[in-house]
């Protein structure tokens, strides 16, 4: 399992209508492994509030939101079924 994490940079240029310099290498990645890729989901994310909100300060690491965005594109494939308590068989609550 790989997980494509974007930066400002690409999503800005796919917000613009451009594409990924590294395009054929994820298309390559995918076609051999599972690939999680929230770039879409960024994207929506961005569209609806900004871009800057999915970014700390002055930074390429991701904030609270970017993270949140992340992380429920990511549990889908980890966990199809929700994640499980490890003391018992009650799913753990997440987000």
């Amino acid at each position: 399992m790989i997980v494509h994490l974007p930066t400002k940079k690409p999503l800005t240029r796919l917000r613009n209508g451009g594409h990924l310099k590294y395009q054929n290498l994820l298309g390559e990645l995918k076609a051999n492994y599972e690939l999680i890729d929230p770039t879409q989901e960024l994207i929506r994310k961005a569209d609806t509030s900004s871009l800057e909100d999915l970014f700390s300060d002055q930074s390429s690491h991701y904030s609270k939101i970017g993270n949140q965005v992340v992380g429920k594109v990511m549990r889908r494939p980890i966990w199809p079924n929700g994640p499980i308590s490890i003391y018992g068989a009650q799913p753990a609550s997440i987000m």
